[in-house]
């Protein structure tokens, strides 16, 4: 229990818990990351799963990105020249 906000007891940061350490025993040496890779890499494996551990795999790889809010407000005013007269869209309300 926490007295004037400041820990007492417990586990310390980044200890794993009990189930957590129960499983990493029960696999010892196995690594089913690896193991999928090595299967993805068979070139008995089908092409459909391949893709699919691929994409399995891609978010430990590369972080999801986010979406972008183009707010049309916020956009710039474009103008286009063509042969130096000044064509398209003249305020920002048009997108």
């Amino acid at each position: 229990m926490a007295r004037n906000g400041t820990k007492t007891g417990g586990r310390k940061k980044g200890t794993p818990n009990k189930k957590t350490t129960e499983l990493m025993e029960l696999l010892g040496d196995y690594n089913p990351i690896q193991r999928l890779i090595e299967i993805a890499k068979d070139e008995n494996t089908s092409l459909d799963m391949q893709v699919k551990i691929n994409l399995d795999l891609l978010p430990y790889i590369y972080p999801k990105r986010k979406s972008i809010d183009m707010n049309s407000n916020d956009m710039p005013e474009v103008k286009i020249y063509i042969n130096h007269e000044e064509v398209g869209v003249e305020s920002k309300e048009h997108f």
